[in-house]
């Protein structure tokens, strides 16, 4: 995929999560007893990520052997990224 269908992609993903993001909130809070303030939270961030992938689409290229934070960061050293596991 090129970085204009790619930009495209993730907008599209963007848009659609905006626009259902009250339902997902709630099946969030639903299913895993998440405040709903928490689960629009992480929500809004994701479109936040989501737009800043779509802008730099051309810039970060993953390559099989690393994770997609470690080819952001990569691109932007001072990313910060909380939602580590272990």
């Amino acid at each position: 995929m090129g970085f204009a269908k790619r930009r495209k992609v993730l907008d599209a993903w963007r848009a659609d999560l905006a626009r259902n993001a009250e339902q997902i909130a709630r099946t969030m809070s639903a299913e895993m007893g998440k405040p709903h303030a928490d689960a629009m939270f992480e929500i809004v961030m994701s479109l936040e990520h989501l737009a800043w992938a779509a802008a730099n689409a051309e810039k970060v290229q993953v390559a099989a052997n690393e994770t997609t934070i470690d080819a952001i960061r990569r691109v932007e050293p001072g990313v910060s990224y909380s939602c580590r596991q272990g």
